[in-house]
């Protein structure tokens, strides 16, 4: 059960109603309808980070999901672990995003994202060391993406977990529950 419960129709403003047309009803959009200008510019903000991006999906997926476990969000990690499957990445490489840079699964570029991910969640201003290090591997232009991808997703983790969104029936991740996902990721409770 939601911390804070979905809006009704009857309670969302003229914006989040045009947002929300003929937009499927998932529980993340329906939490951020409380407020229309919030649900407008993230939907702006999140689509632009999935579709318009120099950086290469798979790596843009990487970030998502590796800030989906340092935040512990099941809902986040339901939703792309499913996105970076379908990019063709093996699960045994998925499963290494909760590891992180340290797994042996991935390519040097990878460890690097993954770390430099690791390292702007956890502490904000990234080390020289890490930034130097992703920067040997990608463009100024991918260096800002991969910063406002891992801010975009922890946003959104916050918010998640903070509002307690479901995930949606028949959406579990592996045929897992919410509370299947929550017992999974330890330091979690409700």
């Amino acid at each position: 059960m939601p911390r804070l419960p979905y809006p009704t129709i009857e309670q969302l403003d003229d914006e989040a109603r045009r947002c929300l047309e003929g937009v499927p009803p998932i529980n993340v959009l329906r939490m951020l309808s409380h407020s229309g200008p919030v649900l407008a510019g993230f939907g702006a903000f999140g689509h632009r980070i999935l579709y318009s991006l120099d950086l290469d999906p798979v790596l843009r997926e990487m970030v998502i999901v590796r800030v989906g476990h340092l935040c512990r969000c099941a809902y986040e990690l339901v939703q792309h672990e499913r996105f970076i499957a379908d990019l063709g990445v093996p699960g045994a490489k998925i499963e290494a995003l909760a590891t992180g840079a340290s797994a042996p699964e991935f390519s040097e570029v990878e460890k690097a994202v993954l770390a430099f991910t690791d390292d702007v969640v956890v502490n904000v201003r990234a080390s020289d060391a890490s930034l130097a290090d992703l920067r040997r591997h990608l463009p100024a232009r991918q260096v800002i993406e991969v910063i406002m991808t891992a801010g975009c997703y922890r946003m959104l983790c916050m918010m998640l977990e903070t509002t307690g969104v479901e995930i949606e029936e028949g959406g579990a991740a592996h045929g897992m529950t919410q509370d299947e996902w929550r017992a999974r990721m330890p330091g979690v409770s409700d």
